[in-house]
């Protein structure tokens, strides 16, 4: 029987590192690309780097192994007969390459879904990938609409979610801290724009759940004074006093106390065309909330009182609507 040697390994052309980079890049750019566009075709504004820079490692991943897939292929080769010690090899390295996928399954497989599961399509992954990329540190005023004008020195800012800049003689009033303390800053550098020489006076918050507090330690930091639900203060008192000592923000770098206006009862804010009259709302859906009314136009902001119905009539229920 004939001798057998190992092929040489200069069989097949040395390929490049920078050509294996290149050609995994084109499937991590696919992916990114159907992200990207089924988060658009959602509605959701995302950045292509972003999604790039979490899709990009899984392919790189493939992209480092290429070297040691190529050397297995040249000492072990798969030809039109090939020797049993190759398969093995090959198997094996097959295996191997599969065992997080196959514990992950196997670990799937041992915690008995529920008979109420369900699928989830690869549009809602991607669109949830989408909203994994959009964070409170790149969000950006009019990601979703530039601010527009309700009425004379009334501007409404309709990100997620939507916050009010009010113009009066002697200062700007801002509705909501909504998001975090970038977005903040870059509301109040809006509303000086819109309304220049003018300080910003007063910050009214209208309820004090997660998604309205992300800018209040910026506010306490920017020394505005903060009208907020009596039933509130404590909250607030405690969220401005709170250690922030992994990621220090403005406040924790220059500590100082939170003004905090309590609004029990009836309280006004300027005068003209648009003075607003405070209110406290009360009840068990609404106890902390506050709404505030412009008498001069007649205009009311309700807080999360009431939501418009998808359909354009009526209102969605709430205990507010009963």
């Amino acid at each position: 029987m004939p001798a057998t040697t190992d092929p040489p390994s200069g069989d097949l052309p040395r390929v490049s590192p920078w050509v294996v980079v290149a050609l995994w890049t084109v499937p991590a750019a696919l992916s990114t690309f159907e992200t990207v566009m089924f988060a658009r075709g959602g509605g959701q504004s995302i950045s292509v780097v972003r999604v790039f820079a979490s899709e990009a490692p899984g392919w790189y991943t493939w992209a480092a192994l290429t070297p040691l897939i190529i050397r297995l292929g040249q000492r072990f080769p798969l030809d039109r007969r090939p020797r049993p010690g190759a398969l093995v090899v090959h198997a094996t390295a097959s295996l191997i390459a599969s065992a997080p996928a196959i514990d992950g399954a196997t670990d799937r497989a041992d915690d008995s879904p529920p008979a109420d599961s369900f699928a989830v399509s690869d549009s809602v992954r991607a669109e949830f990938a989408a909203n994994a990329a959009q964070t409170t540190r790149n969000f950006r005023l009019g990601a979703t609409g530039a601010p527009t004008e309700l009425a004379d020195g009334i501007v409404r800012v309709p990100d997620f979610w939507t916050m009010t800049l009010v113009r009066q003689d002697d200062g700007i009033v801002i509705f909501e801290a909504h998001i975090s303390a970038s977005y903040l800053r870059e509301v109040a550098a809006e509303a000086k724009r819109r309304f220049p020489g003018l300080p910003i006076k007063a910050l009214v918050m209208t309820s004090d759940p997660w998604a309205h507090i992300g800018g209040v330690r910026e506010a306490v930091a920017m020394g505005i004074p903060i009208y907020i639900n009596a039933r509130s203060i404590p909250f607030l008192t405690k969220l401005a006093h709170t250690p922030h000592t992994l990621e220090p923000d403005a406040l924790a770098r220059s500590p100082h106390a939170p003004q905090l206006v309590p609004v029990s009862g009836k309280v006004v804010i300027g005068g003209g065309a648009n003075r607003i009259e405070l209110y406290p709302v009360g009840g068990p859906y609404a106890e902390r909330m506050t709404m505030a009314y412009f008498p001069e136009r007649r205009l009311l902001y309700e807080a999360d009182l009431v939501f418009p119905a998808d359909s354009g009539k009526g209102f969605d229920r709430t205990p507010a609507t009963d």
